[in-house]
């Protein structure tokens, strides 16, 4: 019990004032140079490229609201609201390399997910009854993050983000099966864009995190893991709007079709 105990102390850490705003313990692959800036920004090009983050998120807004307001979700719209301060935090981070920074980015990017993983995990219908549940549900799990991400710093973002980001392929691509096959078929491709731009962009991501001293004039990080997980966001955020649209018209149609068999 002692050592289990003692490993828990090792894992779990309490996040004190002078941690939150102290110095990250990660310094990404970019050298630090705010005295060259007017803003004193300390990773320049890491920082600037999170409006790929923004744009994102904002053309996903835009595509939301120019659906019917009976198949809008706010679920959707807290995952679009998520990937824009996954922007506006991480550049908030690149900048001042701030513990707090950090761990705020690293929350609206699993935040995003998880968001994202409810609206595929319960079926897509209307019922108000299974929107209310389901965002109960993801607001618990979004607590629980929170205090994950600040008391477990080491390892618990990068796990839970993996965990989250595959088991959301797989339950939206199991939303497909029950699709029109044109419907399926551009929801599908959709999902493979969505799936390639994060394989490029995590596979850059490694190597700009374990051989930074080889690829460091490239910016991958700012380049290719910015603009590559920015776009898998918008492409799977077009899937799952494709699929939930396309659901809620064919519930209708049954529906339809049930009150004309009265």
């Amino acid at each position: 019990m002692a050592t289990v105990l003692n490993v828990l102390n090792g894992i779990v850490k309490t996040p004190t004032a002078d941690v939150l705003w102290g110095a990250a313990p990660i310094d990404w692959c970019e050298e630090n140079l705010p005295e060259t800036n007017p803003l004193s920004i300390a990773e320049f090009h890491n920082s600037w490229t999170n409006i790929f983050y923004i744009i994102s998120g904002l053309l996903l807004l835009r595509s939301h609201l120019r659906l019917h307001s009976d198949i809008r979700d706010p679920l959707f719209a807290f995952f679009i609201f998520n990937i824009i301060m996954t922007g506006v935090t991480s550049a908030w981070f690149h900048s001042t390399l701030l513990f707090l920074a950090q761990k705020s980015d690293e929350f609206f990017e699993n935040a995003a997910m998880v968001s994202l993983l409810y609206y595929h995990v319960f079926p897509l219908g209307s019922s108000s009854k299974i929107i209310k549940y389901r965002g109960a549900c993801c607001a618990v799990h979004t607590l629980l993050l929170g205090v994950g991400i600040l008391c477990i710093p080491d390892l618990f973002c990068e796990i839970h983000l993996i965990t989250t980001v595959l088991i959301t392929f797989k339950t939206g691509y199991i939303r497909t099966e029950s699709l029109p096959p044109h419907t399926r078929s551009k929801a599908l491709n959709l999902f493979s864009s969505s799936f390639a731009s994060v394989g490029v962009a995590f596979f850059c991501w490694l190597l700009d995190f374990l051989l930074c001293i080889y690829f460091s004039p490239f910016y991958l990080h700012a380049f290719v893991w910015h603009l590559g997980t920015s776009i898998s966001l918008y492409y799977g955020g077009e899937a799952s709007l494709l699929i939930r649209e396309k659901y809620i018209k064919i519930e209708e149609k049954e529906k339809n079709s049930k009150e004309k068999s009265y």
